[in-house]
């Protein structure tokens, strides 16, 4: 009958133990009995160890004193002598002035006194002060050296009317723009309406409000006025202000 896997085990644990007991024996007895060496009184016997001597010299600084020249006291500053006051003889002589006020007065006349004579010739109502010149009238060039440029853009509203009819517009607008930047006057040049396929059919005018819409949107503008050497001018521009596209 083979043994099992139970027996197997407990035999390679007796055998592993019972090798570590005769290790340790064999150690042990090697402590035990190895022969220790024998030293002599005499101490020449001995191994020592002779190391370098080692000299330290130490040397005594005398302390010095050195002799610092004080530097001179800086002269003191002049003191100003007071000299004695000196009478000076005035020699000038005062020359005694006398007003004549009697001569100088105007005489007065105590009589009774004439009226005074009616003004010559005849007298007309008060002329009215000058007007005073107008203001200059502001340049209008129609081509500067450099047109009006937006600077703020105002959308047109879209009326829900046209809106929900589909109209689809473009209308460009002729601006006026003062040497200020700001709209003064506007105008429709073009109203472009867009039918089926973007077809394109200039009209006279269009519904729902769209014209009064983009010119409202057009005078909202702000622009860099046109110059034109070197000054601001007054001038036109054109924009374009679109509806469902």
């Amino acid at each position: 009958m083979s043994p099992t896997l139970l027996e197997r085990n407990q035999t390679l644990r007796l055998r592993s133990l019972g090798s570590l007991a005769v290790s340790l024996l064999f150690v042990v007895g090697m402590f035990r009995f190895w022969p220790m060496p024998t030293f002599n009184d005499n101490p020449s016997d001995r191994f020592t160890e002779v190391r370098p001597q080692e000299i330290i010299e130490l040397e005594l600084i005398q302390p010095t004193i050195q002799d610092y020249a004080v530097p001179p006291s800086p002269p003191p500053p002049p003191q100003e002598v007071l000299l004695p006051p000196v009478e000076v003889p005035d020699s000038r002589i005062i020359e005694e002035r006398v007003l004549e006020l009697e001569s100088s007065l105007p005489s007065v006349n105590t009589s009774p006194s004439a009226p005074p004579s009616p003004p010559s010739g005849p007298t007309g109502p008060p002329q009215p002060p000058a007007q005073p010149p107008p203001p200059p009238q502001p340049t209008l060039v129609r081509s500067p050296d450099r047109s009006p440029v937006p600077v703020r853009f105002s959308e047109p509203a879209y009326p829900q009317a046209a809106r929900s009819d589909g109209v689809r517009a473009r209308i460009r607008i002729e601006v006026l723009v003062d040497e200020r930047g700001r709209v003064q006057n506007t105008r429709i040049v073009e109203r472009i309406r867009l039918g089926r396929g973007d077809s394109e059919e200039r009209v006279s005018s269009l519904p729902h409000g769209l014209d009064r819409s983009a010119l409202d949107a057009a005078q909202r503008y702000q622009f860099r006025p046109a110059r034109h050497q070197g000054r601001a001018v007054q001038s036109y521009t054109t924009i374009t202000c679109n509806f469902g596209l």
